[in-house]
């Protein structure tokens, strides 16, 4: 078997087999595609990857791809790893398994992969729901993603609790008699009043104004977010979503629509000078709302974000994890990352209800008992 060699995503992109090819392989498994699209990991590349970066290894089947993973380089204490590309702006993992391909096949296939390259392991971060991740097998999971169900969207709000749909229409009452309200959608970044400048100076203002945090005053960010709009625009699947008092923006949300009939909230964005009247709640209901009316199957804000509670949410779980290289150096890697987690356990109950840490391997379901306790290949 030729063993996959990591690639420069940089230089992946180029070959429009591969992008063929990948895009095939999110249609047999379809995960959160927005942000698994090439497109998006174009833009990352791009913007986002200078101090470090991304890497793809993928394990071709004739045209079509058996597997993939989008991976960066790590290293400390003499030790050198893979980790899967995430950060706060890429909030999933992107790791593709095509579902005929035997997860244990897939796994035994990235170890080696891994040993070819002289690292000891991949850590896996923030694996989404799907054939990459359904054989993780984990003692905690990283904070998960909400998602609304659709449908009749009169029924699905009736269904939130009574207090919640009270506050709702006391607030959209409220805003009524202070303003003329109005909900617009937006498929194009340059839209002459309303487009993706005006998103980045809502999303300056109040708090994050003062920690310098927004998109606004980070020039590699501005760029990422842009041409991954203008990439998505070119497809039709774009959206920003706004409300509006007297033709003011007080609330926007970034969003990408996939072919899969799925919406994905990426960022968003609200005037505090409203906050009384909870204008992003009040957005969420009318996104939500739109998303029922265009017979989308589901509106994904991929954040656990502790104001959706109230809301109901369905709860997309996230899964973290390692694949340990063969032979002693990563039998001997895995030992000390187990050990190191446990005493760090131990001594921080909180941070292990939290950590994510796994002490099991991906795809390793078939294995036998002693070597998943080894976690050997």
């Amino acid at each position: 078997m030729q063993l996959p060699s990591p690639l420069p995503l940089h230089d992946a992109l180029q070959d429009t087999e591969l992008c063929h090819a990948w895009r095939q392989l999110l249609e047999a498994a379809p995960a959160y595609q927005a942000l698994l699209d090439p497109d998006w990991w174009r833009s990352a590349s791009d913007h986002l990857g200078q101090a470090s970066p991304y890497f793809l290894v993928c394990r071709r089947d004739g045209a079509s791809l058996r597997w993939l993973v989008l991976i960066q380089r790590r290293s400390a204490f003499g030790m050198r790893w893979w980790q899967t590309a995430h950060h706060n702006h890429l909030p999933v993992a992107a790791m593709l398994r095509h579902p005929r391909v035997d997860p244990a096949q897939a796994g035994n296939e990235v170890a080696q992969a891994l040993r070819a390259d002289g690292a000891l392991f991949l850590r896996c971060v923030r694996t989404p729901p799907g054939p990459a991740s359904e054989s993780l097998q984990r003692a905690v999971s990283p904070p998960p993603a909400y998602i609304f169900p659709t449908g009749d969207f009169d029924t699905l709000f009736a269904g939130r609790s009574r207090n919640l749909r009270k506050q709702i229409r006391r607030r959209e009452k409220r805003l009524a008699e202070q303003a003329n309200v109005r909900f617009e959608v937006i498929d194009h970044p340059d839209h002459p009043t309303l487009g993706l400048e005006t998103f980045y100076q809502l999303e300056a203002s109040g708090w994050k104004q003062d920690g310098a945090s927004a998109i606004a005053f980070h020039e590699p960010l501005r760029n990422f977010y842009r041409q991954a709009a203008e990439d998505f625009a070119a497809r039709g699947q774009f959206r920003l979503f706004a409300l509006l008092a007297d033709d003011t923006p007080i609330a926007m949300e970034y969003t990408l629509l996939c072919n899969d009939r799925r919406l994905y909230t990426l960022k968003c964005a609200y005037d505090e000078q409203w906050s009384k009247v909870s204008p992003g709640q009040l957005l969420l209901c009318q996104v939500w709302r739109w998303c029922c009316e265009n017979n989308l199957r589901e509106y994904n804000q991929v954040t656990s974000a502790s104001w959706l509670e109230p809301w109901d949410p369905v709860v997309s779980p996230m899964s973290s994890g390692y694949i340990f290289a063969e032979g002693l150096r990563g039998r001997l890697a895995c030992w000390s990352y187990d050990a190191l987690y446990g005493l760090r356990n131990r001594l921080r109950p909180r941070a292990a209800a939290t950590s994510g840490y796994v002490a099991a391997p991906l795809w390793l379901e078939h294995a036998t008992p002693l070597s998943q306790y080894l976690l050997l290949w």
